[in-house]
């Protein structure tokens, strides 16, 4: 094997200089970092806006990571359902934390959004609208179910005597004396 001279080690040295010398000068001339580059925004009138808007303890601000999160959620449904915009979907999200909350049920556009974007079968249908009514009548159901269990358990822990008086005027008596206590 043949001993690396001098001239050869310069010119290695020189070539990685010059290499070097050029990645600065290209990163220099496309402007900021990817860390500066990944700032996003977003308009007032923008979905992400819209729904960081209603959502409970959030501010709709730049730096905001519910507004990327809502995008990234918003990007996800997009692919799944062609047939909806953006705006759609914020829209959907909307109409059914509106039908929730019709309906006494408290509602986040972070949970709509989770719910749907959660809901089997979803993937590649044309209408997303579907899901979110779904999503809407599932909660509502549950809802119901957790009402009449409590309503159960607040039965159960009274006194014999009670339940027997109240067995006896039967269940429009019963649901009335629920609802006063």
């Amino acid at each position: 094997m043949k001993p690396v001279g001098r001239v050869e080690l310069v010119t290695v040295a020189l070539v990685a200089l010059l290499l070097f010398a050029g990645f600065e000068v290209q990163k220099h001339l496309e402007g900021p970092s990817s860390a500066q580059a990944q700032t996003v925004t977003f308009s007032p009138a923008s979905p992400e806006m819209l729904l960081t808007s209603i959502q409970p303890a959030q501010r709709p601000d730049h730096v905001d990571s519910t507004l990327k999160r809502f995008a990234s959620l918003l990007d996800i449904l997009a692919a799944d359902c062609p047939a909806n915009t953006r705006r759609g979907l914020a829209d959907l999200t909307v109409a059914s934390i509106r039908k929730l909350r019709h309906a006494g049920i408290e509602a986040t556009p972070t949970e709509v959004l989770g719910g749907v974007v959660g809901a089997t079968g979803i993937g590649a249908t044309a209408q997303c609208s579907g899901f979110f009514r779904r999503y809407a009548t599932e909660r509502r159901t549950r809802a119901e179910r957790q009402l009449t269990r409590r309503d159960v358990q607040a039965v159960a822990r009274l006194p014999a005597a009670s339940v027997a008086v109240m067995h006896q005027r039967r269940l429009p008596a019963l649901l009335a004396w629920m609802t006063t206590v």
